[in-house]
């Protein structure tokens, strides 16, 4: 993942087409804190800072980390239920 040039690259070739901004931003900040398990509060709030969290229901959250499994594959984000999502670590 190249922040500064906001590219994903999966097994070695550039994801195309590259994710939403949105969804880039997602896995963004699921990948700084690869293994910790993040809620979905703080998600909304990296994610939609120019919403109020409380604006941002669940099913948003849900639905783009189904995008995004959808675009890197269901192995990499991991669900941590009545919590969360985990991004596996590379170890």
């Amino acid at each position: 993942m190249d922040a500064n040039a906001r590219q994903v690259w999966l097994h070695g070739q550039l994801l195309s087409p590259p994710l939403t901004a949105k969804q880039f931003e997602l896995l963004l900040y699921l990948s700084q804190r690869a293994g910790e398990a993040v809620s979905k509060d703080e998600l909304a709030a990296a994610v939609w800072p120019e919403d109020q969290s409380d604006a941002v229901y669940d099913y948003q959250i849900d639905k783009m980390v189904s995008r995004v499994r959808e675009r890197i594959g269901k192995e990499w984000i991991e669900t941590v239920w009545g919590f969360g999502y985990r991004l596996r670590s590379k170890e």
